[in-house]
């Protein structure tokens, strides 16, 4: 199963998602929401080396004693501060083929890897980084989407332009 990143999860669960009162960290309030998910991030492929690459700063915790390893700090609190994995389950080819798009934005220089490309937009559109992933990541659209109920037409995020009044023109005084 593929978790999707916590801060998509924190925007659709809304209230039930906060953090308990006091606590600056962005962990849920509801403990069994939190260990429904931490459950469920040990079991995703975690590679500690690409972590503490990734997050120098949790290797220097580490070292200092003020965290047990890697995968405790993810499991805890990287997971909901948006810190980077590594990402060992992108497949670099897969993807490259998969979104011709991303594709071309490397080879025009706009993204250096399809990594990179993932790392920043490509995970907010929604896009897989594996093929064995794809259908999680539909299941998570799906449930995460907005509900919109049948027969209501979708509010344009911006309104239409008004008219400005035209003012009467300055009249000459002799």
């Amino acid at each position: 199963m593929h978790l999707v990143p916590w801060k998509l999860l924190r925007h659709a669960l809304g209230p039930a998602a906060e953090a308990p009162a006091g606590d600056n960290r962005q962990v849920p309030a509801n403990p069994v929401l939190r260990l429904l998910l931490e459950t469920a991030l040990a079991s995703q492929p975690f590679d500690e080396a690409l972590y503490l690459t990734a997050n120098p700063d949790v290797a220097e915790a580490i070292r200092r004693g003020k965290c047990a390893s890697a995968l405790e700090h993810f499991l805890v609190t990287g997971y909901y501060e948006g810190r980077d994995t590594g990402h060992p389950e992108f497949d670099e080819a897969w993807y490259l083929q998969r979104y011709p798009d991303v594709l071309q934005a490397v080879r025009r220089g706009e993204s250096k890897t399809g990594l990179e490309h993932f790392k920043g937009p490509g995970e907010r559109e929604w896009r897989s980084p594996n093929k064995a992933a794809e259908a999680d990541i539909a299941r998570w659209r799906n449930a995460l989407a907005p509900a919109k109920p049948k027969g209501v037409q979708t509010v344009p995020t911006t309104l239409p332009k008004q008219p400005q009044p035209q003012l009467p023109a300055a009249r000459a005084t002799a």
